[in-house]
């Protein structure tokens, strides 16, 4: 997963794996902070969600989840 932050004069690129967001610990930290998710949500589900996302990924290569442009310029991606 790719985090990308860019603004006019700063850019900042955040990488790390994406497997790590879809383990137990990942759904604890999900719950933690209050994400509305069901409430029989497992890790089961969890890595079913992982493995649809990683075919997604293989099929569109530049698949951006969050693409947001604000109007000073500014710009914030997420990519899987």
């Amino acid at each position: 997963m790719r985090i990308s932050i860019t603004s006019e004069n700063k850019s900042f690129n955040l990488r790390f794996p994406t497997r790590l967001a879809f383990t137990r610990l990942g759904l604890s930290f999900l719950k933690k902070a209050h994400v509305d998710l069901p409430e029989n949500f497992s890790s089961r589900d969890l890595k079913r969600l992982y493995r649809v996302i990683k075919e997604s990924r293989k099929i569109h290569k530049d698949w951006y989840v969050v693409e947001v442009e604000s109007s000073d310029g500014e710009n914030v991606k997420i990519k899987l």
